[in-house]
């Protein structure tokens, strides 16, 4: 199966490029759901074209940046999941939330070059206490930010850019 994969990306290949380089689009799937990014940066375009590199060569240390992040907001929930660490406390750590300038600093960093930020793991991202700079923050850049709230309707794609729209 692996050889025709490989046969298919291949023959592939031409059409992917012509759609990044020249289009600024790029179809991909996140968490089992199709996703097709456009309008992309031409930082986002190099820096998805250094991590195929990173693959071909198979580098130990990439060229690239990460295309795809997961910053844990909170590691703390007002809910008691049983299957989860942190609605049985049994997470070990201290309730914390990720400090808005330190999350300001790290997108400042490799916001430019994402293509996807997930903003939550084991707590529940929307009892951040600063939600809306979090998400102003994250709004100046161009890539799919994807959130889950269990308390509430999931908001569970968020298009940040200039504006951050709710589907």
């Amino acid at each position: 199966m692996r050889e025709l994969e490989r046969w298919t990306s291949l023959l592939r290949s031409p059409y992917i490029m012509w759609n990044l380089l020249l289009r600024g689009r790029y179809g991909f799937s996140f968490d089992l759901m199709p996703v097709e990014l456009t309008h992309m940066s031409w930082a986002q375009r190099v820096n998805l074209l250094r991590y195929a590199l990173n693959l071909m060569y198979r580098r130990s240390y990439p060229w690239s940046l990460p295309l795809h992040m997961q910053v844990e907001l909170t590691n703390y929930c007002n809910l008691r999941c049983p299957i989860c660490p942190a609605g049985t406390r049994t997470l070990g750590r201290e309730p914390a939330a990720i400090d808005a300038q330190l999350f300001e600093r790290l997108l400042d960093e490799v916001g430019p070059t994402l293509l996807t930020l997930a903003l939550f793991a084991w707590g529940e991202p929307l009892l951040h206490p600063q939600l809306a700079t979090v998400l102003e923050t994250a709004g100046k850049y161009v890539f799919l930010a994807h959130s889950f709230s269990e308390d509430s309707e999931p908001f569970s794609t968020v298009s940040a850019g200039p504006t951050i729209e709710t589907s």
